[in-house]
């Protein structure tokens, strides 16, 4: 199943059902592109993988376990500061990007109440995982610093910033989606789609051409 914007955004949906509540109990980085966070939720215990491997990068529940490291990363030691014991407040995505937001509430060293959001993006090999507060970076899985980044900084205490948008329509704008539609000539509708509206991979493109064949009405396409 491909993990773009369309199929994320209902994943996100039924994420934010289930885990709305819940508990965060055990933090782990099996390996370097996956953490796992053991969560208590209504229905029970269930594991949510936070994966940023370029090919098998999602969010999804897992039922698999991994041997975890003697000595725990960084970046997991960090989740385990913010994390541990927190309550999901909700799931969602971000605009129609493939970035899905997982927000926290929890206590601070003062045992204020505060919010934490975990930005889980799933871009392929540019995929990371990045923890703020407040529109400020805790941590990430994988930095960019300023010597390497080009359009954006992901470095502890920099401002969280999103990827710079594709110059595609969003499908959520309907004006814009049927201003963008005016330029279809008629054929190949999927490369059409996957050309010019963001967060669609080719075979949802593919499958919205399949459903859509033979409609010339830019509103109703």
């Amino acid at each position: 199943m491909p993990q773009d914007a369309f199929t994320l955004l209902h994943t996100a949906k039924e994420l934010n059902n289930l885990l709305t509540g819940a508990k965060v109990n055990r933090v782990v980085q099996p390996d370097k592109d996956d953490v796992y966070l053991a969560v208590y939720t209504g229905a029970g215990a269930r594991t949510l993988v936070l994966s940023s491997n370029a090919e098998y990068c999602r969010v999804a529940f897992t039922s698999a376990e991994k041997p975890k490291p003697q000595v725990a990363p960084s970046f997991c030691m960090l989740l385990r500061k913010h994390l541990l014991g927190a309550e999901i407040t909700g799931v969602s995505l971000v605009g129609f990007e493939r970035i899905v937001r997982v927000d926290f509430k929890t206590k601070n060293d003062f045992k204020d109440s505060v919010e934490k959001t975990m930005y889980c993006e799933i871009m392929g090999k540019y995929s990371n995982l990045i923890l703020a507060e407040n529109g400020l970076i805790l941590g990430c899985l994988k930095n960019a610093p300023l010597d390497v980044a080009t359009s954006r900084v992901t470095l502890s205490g920099a401002e969280y910033k999103f990827p710079k948008p594709q110059d595609k329509a969003d499908l959520s704008d309907k004006n814009a989606s049927i201003s963008r539609l005016t330029a279809f000539s008629g054929d190949n509708l999927d490369n059409f789609l996957f050309n010019n509206f963001k967060g669609l991979s080719f075979p949802t493109a593919n499958e919205f051409a399949h459903r859509c064949a033979g409609e010339k009405d830019t509103g109703r396409l």
